[in-house]
């Protein structure tokens, strides 16, 4: 006899940063993995409905080449050569090279750090830190 695991419907908020700020219905299957993504039926800007970028959340969060650990190249770019590292070195690494303008220097400005808004502010690459941050984070708790 197959049994399939218990799925639940969950209630969440899309994570990109659109100023839409979507309601979410999301098939949590078995306590431990996400299924199907869609629009909240009872909010009135989704209405049952999702874009197609978040709609296919649960093949990128469960996709077996999905980074699981933090990871520093060790070789020239395009090698695949790459070395495993702490979250804690990587988050100091990245906080550093935001902080001391290498990153802005090499990508032109802060314009380039942020794609979603029209008034690029310190308060959305704060917001891109925290959730590149909040994503290492969740990695160690795996």
């Amino acid at each position: 006899m197959n049994e399939h695991p218990k799925t639940i419907v969950g209630h969440s908020t899309c994570p990109h940063d659109c100023p839409s700020c979507c309601a979410l219905d999301v098939d949590v299957i078995g306590g431990q993995r996400i299924g199907r993504v869609r629009g909240a039926k009872d909010n009135s800007y989704t209405a049952g409905v999702i874009c197609a970028k978040v709609a296919r959340y649960a093949e990128r969060i469960h996709h077996p080449d999905r980074l699981t650990k933090a990871l520093r190249r060790t070789g020239a770019k395009g090698e695949g050569a790459w070395q495993e590292i702490s979250v804690a070195e990587a988050l100091t690494v990245l906080g550093g090279r935001l902080f001391e303008g290498e990153f802005c220097e090499r990508h032109s400005g802060t314009e380039d750090l942020c794609t979603h808004s029209v008034n690029c502010s310190i308060r959305s690459l704060w917001r891109s830190v925290q959730s590149v941050v909040d994503q290492l984070l969740r990695l160690t708790t795996l």
